[in-house]
């Protein structure tokens, strides 16, 4: 796949299983992954996001989350992605164009 993320979905039950894949360790790092499950914790509070498994490694994420129409998981996704995202770049000094 060279540097591709894959990404799959299967919705089954009113569960969603979300597993991404990218080649790049972007969560090589202890603190990272605690970042990670920190912004996780974050959108479960804010937006009452059910989690029922997960697990981080230093290379990808599995996590199996409930659906219960509120939008909560695209929202928390959002959320987790964006603050992780922006904390990598804060720290390796990337900068990202806007808009």
């Amino acid at each position: 796949m060279g540097g591709q993320t894959a990404t799959t979905a299967l919705v089954k039950f009113g569960t969603l299983r979300i597993v991404v894949t990218k080649k790049e360790f972007l969560l090589k790092f202890v603190r990272d992954r605690k970042r990670w499950l920190y912004r996780l914790y974050e959108a479960k509070k804010r937006y009452k996001l059910t989690v029922l498994n997960y697990i981080v490694t230093s290379n990808h994420i599995h996590l199996l989350v409930q659906d219960k129409g509120k939008n909560e998981i695209a929202s928390s996704m959002q959320l987790i992605v964006g603050r992780t995202a922006q904390e990598y770049n804060q720290r390796k000094n990337v900068r990202v164009p806007s808009g």
